[in-house]
């Protein structure tokens, strides 16, 4: 049986998405905020700010412990060891399969999970919320949507960690990975084919 998953980004368009309608078939990757718009079946994300974030809504940290596989990777591990923070225990830490890749949580994401929960020659990746193009106001940057929640980096900060994820996307290609982008107009749409995402509406 086919494996349809969707991985959910940050980006504005996913809040054209109506969550509620995705097919049961369907699994749900969130990463980083993706955990303010649904309760997914996994979230990943590789930034302490993130599970910090979590630790002060503890409504949503309660319903994610009790509902998500939450997941990251060595390098969320390294940046606490830095930071001298520890990692939650609600947190499972999986070894990235490339240390000198750039660590986005969205190719990482899709490099952990395929190894550890997912078989890629039978799961397809619909890619949402993942322009890599800035936007003004930006989605889950700015502290406007709840108090404390964000950050106020701006454009010239996420445009080279954009091209170093569209690079990662396209390293992902002839490694056998089936991705479809159901973000309209995404850097990424170069590379893989395009869907609406309604395609994954019940």
């Amino acid at each position: 049986m086919k494996n349809k998953v969707l991985l959910i980004g940050n980006c504005p368009s996913i809040d054209r998405i109506d969550f509620t309608r995705i097919a049961k078939d369907v699994t749900t990757i969130g990463t980083n905020r993706a955990w303010m718009k649904l309760v997914p079946n996994y979230l990943f994300f590789n930034d302490p700010k993130i599970f910090q974030e979590l630790d002060n809504n503890s409504t949503e940290l309660e319903q994610l412990k009790n509902h998500t596989e939450i997941v990251s990777s060595d390098w969320l591990e390294k940046q606490c060891f830095n930071n001298k923070i520890q990692v939650p225990d609600y947190v499972k830490i999986h070894k990235r399969p490339n240390q000198k890749k750039f660590p986005d949580c969205v190719t990482t994401a899709i490099d952990i999970l395929e190894r550890h929960y997912f078989d890629k020659r039978n799961t397809t990746f619909y890619i949402a919320g993942v322009s890599l193009a800035w936007k003004t106001p930006s989605h889950f940057w700015k502290k406007d949507l709840k108090p404390g929640i964000g950050n106020q980096n701006d454009k010239r900060w996420y445009d080279s960690r954009f091209s170093s994820i569209l690079n990662n996307f396209r390293n992902l290609k002839p490694r056998g990975f089936n991705i479809i982008s159901v973000t309209p107009n995404s850097r990424i749409n170069k590379y893989f084919p395009y869907e609406h995402v309604t395609n994954l509406y019940r």
